[in-house]
């Protein structure tokens, strides 16, 4: 069996497995009022040039998913490699339309070969765990029974949160589901803000200081370190904000020492959503480590 893997650009996958030739990756983008667009990478370069043009303009650039041409030539491409089947992973559906654009393509191309494709219902965090997991148990030869299980248990019992200074970005973006609006413009407030089940954004705390909000995010590490035994990841993601992820990674392992805490570079589509110092928190479980699954 021949398989290929497809991921959006948002978790930054494949210049990590840039030395693999069956992995795919679609694009999406970062357009600005002038017209210009800077396509997702986590290369410093791009980073930069995100940056620059960002401060350029008042009006906040906006997020574009990858156009249907561009994963119509990569669905072709796999077919002419000659692939059996391909597992897609995004991230969510509510966040983005990816998802559904690649489901759309995939279609037309079922005589082909077999697709997998799964909403992660988050992102950058999630999706890159579980490419990373699925890839494992292919090379492993198991099944797909096997790896479907396993898959949509990280899904379900990943966390992933969003860290920001200010959250007007969210709500001029309709991304935000906020009834007391009133905290979005309540400076002595911080947020904690976590992507659903469902893939949506809310607010799931607000307290007073950093501290605190640090603090209840251990806490939520701890909870999940204590339901598998240890076996779990923290990864954090975003283009600037390095020297306050470092920071929390510190603290994160005072309290527990054993656990990875992973730091990313996030891709400019959904740096348009966030602040400089902001960044995505997620937990996820370890599954090379957890035998039970």
């Amino acid at each position: 069996m021949k398989t290929a893997y497809l991921i959006d650009s948002t978790a930054g996958f494949l210049q990590e497995y840039s030395h693999r030739d069956d992995i795919y990756e679609v694009t999406l983008s970062a357009m600005f009022p002038n017209g210009e667009t800077v396509f997702d990478s986590p290369d410093l370069k791009c980073t930069e040039r995100f940056r620059t043009l960002r401060n350029q303009f008042e009006e906040k650039p906006t997020s574009s998913q990858p156009s249907l041409g561009e994963i119509y030539d990569v669905f072709e491409q796999i077919c002419k490699e000659g692939y059996d089947e391909v597992y897609c992973v995004t991230l969510g559906s509510l966040l983005s339309g990816t998802y559904n654009s690649v489901l759309s393509v995939a279609q037309e191309y079922e005589d082909n070969f077999k697709t997998y494709i799964y909403d992660t219902r988050s992102a950058v965090t999630t999706p890159h765990a579980v490419m990373e997991e699925i890839i494992r148990l292919v090379e492993a030869g198991e099944t797909f029974e096997v790896i479907d299980r396993r898959v949509n248990y990280i899904i379900d019992e990943s966390r992933a949160f969003l860290i920001m200074l200010q959250l007007d970005s969210l709500q001029e973006g309709g991304r935000l589901e906020l009834s007391e609006e009133s905290l979005i413009a309540h400076n002595n407030f911080k947020a904690i803000i976590e992507i659903s089940d469902e893939g949506k954004l809310f607010v799931l705390d607000k307290v007073r200081t950093e501290r605190r909000r640090e603090e209840e995010l251990i806490r939520f590490i701890t909870e999940k370190y204590e339901q598998f035994d240890g076996h779990v990841s923290v990864i954090m993601s975003n283009a600037f904000a390095e020297e306050e992820m470092f920071a929390f990674r510190a603290k994160i392992q005072q309290k527990h020492p054993d656990i990875e805490v992973h730091i990313r570079t996030m891709t400019p589509s959904l740096m348009c959503h966030l602040d400089d110092k902001g960044y995505i928190f997620g937990i996820v479980p370890n599954m090379e480590r957890i035998d039970k699954i």
